[in-house]
């Protein structure tokens, strides 16, 4: 929090990293971002929201898209700094596991302990107009840009999703 208020009053914006939630942002990022803004009655300011995105054009690839995004999540969540994320949701009891899975190498065995609440929460699911409205729904108020970080294979679908990204206003 004392990072994110000095980046705020020193910098143009911020830069949200993709393993976060909306909880965490509301609770944690925003009002630090706040509190640095006031400290220097700044009222410009612009905040890039890294999002996880699982997409594709049927069940299947939507569903190969979550696991990977899954493997993700657990990979940010077996990282120490980011226990405060998972700690906001009282999920942190997953990290020291993740973690020892890590050091372990047991890197197909992550995505097992990360479940679809937590998927959800911290990413988007689902077909390329469907994250597009949920991205808009959940960021509308908070982001002035979005970073997305897709997991598909497909060039087709992030080309349509990033697509339909550009048209929301």
């Amino acid at each position: 929090p004392l990072m994110t208020q000095a980046a705020a009053e020193a910098g143009d914006g911020f830069i949200v990293h993709p393993f976060h939630t909306s909880i965490f942002l509301e609770s944690i990022t925003l009002p630090s971002i706040e509190k640095g803004l006031k400290q220097v009655n700044k009222k410009e300011f612009d905040i890039s929201v890294g999002v996880m995105v699982a997409t594709g054009m049927n069940d299947q690839e939507i569903e190969d898209a979550r696991n990977a995004c899954k493997s993700q999540i657990g990979f940010y969540g077996s990282t120490p700094a980011y226990k405060t994320v998972l700690e906001q949701h009282g999920w942190e009891s997953i990290q020291p596991e993740l973690n020892k899975m890590t050091k372990k190498g047991l890197w197909k065995d992550i995505p097992s302990l990360i479940t679809d609440e937590m998927l959800e929460a911290i990413s988007v699911s689902g077909t390329p107009s469907q994250v597009a409205k949920k991205i808009y729904d959940r960021y509308k108020d908070i982001a002035t840009r979005i970073a997305p970080s897709i997991f598909s294979g497909d060039p087709e679908v992030t080309s349509e999703l990033i697509g339909l990204l550009k048209k929301i206003k």
